[in-house]
């Protein structure tokens, strides 16, 4: 018998009927972006410490790299979204590995070792990127301004949809 050694093995093996599980998640995000935003009114993380790399940090910094490593990365999610979409519905299909090999293990070893990897990365700002510059829109002006009382209320709202999809 295999006893699951990370949290369970399906939903139908949890001890609360699912309601109260997605109902408690649904409490949990709302709860913390609540808190987030009524306790963490200024930015804390201004400055970021470390020491200085010289020639290397500068390479690192490079935009010839940065936008390899965001076509790269790019590719590799419009691969594996094809995988998900059109590959075979079996547990050989390479998704599964992607999604804990990359997302789980993968991504903070290179947070640790270059710095904010996935900010720099992140396909949905590479795309977002890529149709500024096709728009000739300014990134530090945007389309449109959000009032200030806006805050993080749209991403909230997002989280709280998105726990609710099964």
């Amino acid at each position: 018998m295999l006893i699951p050694l990370h949290g369970i093995a399906s939903r139908h093996d949890l001890p609360l009927p699912f309601s109260f599980v997605v109902t408690g998640a649904a409490l949990a995000l709302v709860l913390s972006f609540v808190v987030l935003f009524l306790a963490w009114r200024s930015p804390r993380f201004v400055a970021p410490g470390g020491v200085t790399l010289g020639a290397l940090g500068r390479a690192v910094d490079s935009p010839v790299l940065r936008w390899t490593a965001r076509l790269v990365i790019l590719t590799v999610y419009l691969w594996a979204g094809l995988a998900l979409l059109a590959g075979p519905d079996l547990l050989t299909n390479p998704i599964f590995g992607f999604i804990f090999v990359w997302m789980w293990v993968g991504v903070v070893p290179l947070s640790i070792a270059l710095g904010p990897f996935w900010r720099e990365t992140n396909p949905l700002r590479t795309i977002h990127l890529g149709l500024c510059a096709l728009a000739r829109v300014d990134l530090d002006q945007g389309l449109a301004r959000l009032g200030r009382r806006v805050g993080v209320w749209p991403a909230a709202a997002a989280l709280f949809a998105s726990a609710g999809w099964n």
